[in-house]
C-alpha cells in the first residue's frame, strides 16, 4: 500500500513463488481497478480454498454477534460443508482457539469498575441480540447508581423468546408467583397471558383487583391490562 494505490499480490507470493499481482484505488469497499493482472498466476486456482477462507472469515465475525460458544459456532458452520473444503480449513482446535481470542478482544479490558462515575453502559453493551437488555440508567451523575437490566431473554429455553414473571406483595414482601414462557412480545400476547392468569386465579376462586401494576417500559405489555 502506498498514498495513492494498493498493490495486490497473489497469496502464493511466497510459497509458489506466483508473482501475480493487480492494483487498485485506496476504496476497500468497491475499489476502482487501475490494472489488471500484470501478469498471469502460475498456478491452478483453488476454489475450495477460497470457500474456506470466507467461511473463517464468517466464523471469526460470530463472537461479535453472538452468545454462542466457540464450540457451537464452529459445529453448526461446517456440518454442511464437504470434506474438499474441510481439508482447507485449520483444525478444530486451532479454529476454536482463534475464536475464543476474538471473544475476548470484544470484551472491557477490565472486567472491574472501581468508580461508578466512569462506567457507561451502552451501544452493543446495552443490547442482547439486537433486543434492549439495559431497560435503565439514572446516569453517572446520580447521586446512587441504580442499572436495570431485562434478563429474561436469556433464561427462556428454545424456542421461547421470554419468560415473564408475575410478582406480587405479601406482607411487605414481593415474591415470585408466576413464570410464563412465551413466544412472542406482542399486545395480542400479552393480553392472552394476561387473561389466562384471571382464568387460572377465577379457577381458584381468586379474584385479584390491583391497584397499581409496576412494569417494564415495553408498550404493549403496559397496554394490554387496559381491556380487562
Amino acid at each position: 500500500t502506498c498514498e495513492i494505490h494498493i498493490l495486490w499480490k497473489c497469496s502464493k507470493t511466497s510459497s509458489l513463488k506466483c508473482v501475480a499481482n493487480f492494483t487498485t484505488s485506496l476504496e476497500l469497499v468497491w475499489p476502482n481497478v487501475w490494472s489488471k493482472l500484470n501478469r498471469d498466476h502460475s498456478h491452478l486456482p483453488n476454489e475450495n480454498m477460497v470457500i474456506a477462507e470466507k467461511i473463517k472469515c464468517n466464523m471469526k465475525q460470530q463472537p461479535k454477534i453472538t452468545s454462542r460458544l466457540p464450540g457451537q459456532i464452529f459445529s453448526e458452520t461446517v456440518i454442511s460443508q464437504p470434506k474438499e473444503v474441510l481439508n482447507q480449513l485449520p483444525c478444530k482446535n486451532s479454529i476454536k482457539r482463534t475464536l475464543r481470542n476474538q471473544r475476548t478482544g470484544n470484551h472491557p479490558k477490565d472486567g472491574n469498575c472501581d468508580d461508578l462515575k466512569t462506567l457507561k453502559v451502552e451501544n452493543e453493551w446495552a443490547l442482547y441480540h439486537n433486543e434492549n437488555l439495559l431497560l435503565h440508567d439514572n446516569g453517572t451523575d446520580a447521586e446512587e447508581r441504580i442499572l436495570v437490566f431485562d434478563g429474561n431473554f436469556k433464561l427462556a429455553p428454545k424456542p421461547f423468546l421470554q419468560m415473564y414473571v408475575i410478582r406480587i406483595e405479601k406482607n411487605s414482601v414481593y415474591v415470585s408467583t408466576l413464570f410464563i414462557l412465551m413466544e412472542n412480545k406482542t399486545r395480542s400476547s400479552y393480553e392472552s397471558m394476561f387473561s389466562i392468569i384471571l382464568n387460572i386465579c377465577k379457577d381458584r376462586d381468586l379474584y385479584p383487583d390491583p391497584t397499581f401494576l409496576n412494569m417494564d417500559f415495553e408498550m404493549a405489555v403496559i397496554k394490554a391490562p387496559k381491556i380487562f
